[in-house]
């Protein structure tokens, strides 16, 4: 049986935080890096990190848009 547990979490979010970013810094037009760093700090990386909040389940695309619309608030 394969469960997802927070222990096992950590092995996705560096692959999903770099697409986040990558997806970020094109609209952004700032840096990868800088965009990785900005997502870090973010509240919706936090909800990435948090196996209960299932936002691991999301593809960077919707996360990003998630990160997208509480930067415009």
């Amino acid at each position: 049986m394969n469960i997802v547990s927070q222990e096992n979490i950590r092995s996705i979010i560096p692959a999903k935080a770099a697409r986040v970013a990558f997806l970020r810094a094109k609209k952004a037009r700032i840096s990868p890096l800088q965009a990785l760093i900005d997502f870090y700090a973010s509240p919706i990386y936090k909800d990435l990190e948090n196996e209960s909040t299932k936002v691991w389940w999301q593809s960077p695309e919707e996360i990003e848009q998630d990160w997208e619309m509480i930067i415009r608030e």
